[in-house]
C-alpha cells in the first residue's frame, strides 16, 4: 500500500513539473500521497538525498499553501519535453 502511494506521489510530482511547476505546495503533496504524511516525509527525504528535489521547508511545518519542495528534475524518468533533460536553476 505504501509503495502504491509513493508511485502516485511520484507521478503527480512529475506531472506538475511537466506542466511547469517547480515549487510544490504541501496541499499537493498531501493529495498525491493519498493523505499519508509518512509517505511524504520518507519520499521527499529520499528524493532530496538523490538530488531530485530540494526541501524548502519540512513538510510537518508547512501550511497547505506553503511551498515545501522545489523540483530539480523528474523523478525516475527522463523529461517528456524534448530538449529538457533537467530544469535550469533560477
Amino acid at each position: 500500500m505504501m509503495e502504491e502511494k509513493k508511485t502516485i506521489l511520484r507521478a503527480g510530482l512529475n506531472r506538475m513539473l511537466e506542466d511547469g511547476y517547480k515549487k510544490i505546495n504541501a496541499s499537493h503533496l498531501y493529495i498525491y500521497s493519498k493523505h499519508d504524511s509518512q509517505v511524504i516525509e520518507e519520499s521527499i527525504k529520499e528524493w532530496s538525498e538523490r538530488g531530485i528535489l530540494k526541501i524548502l521547508k519540512p513538510y510537518h511545518e508547512c501550511a497547505p499553501d506553503d511551498c515545501c519542495v522545489e523540483m530539480l528534475r523528474f523523478i525516475d524518468q527522463k523529461s517528456p519535453i524534448k530538449g529538457y533533460m533537467n530544469w535550469e536553476s533560477d
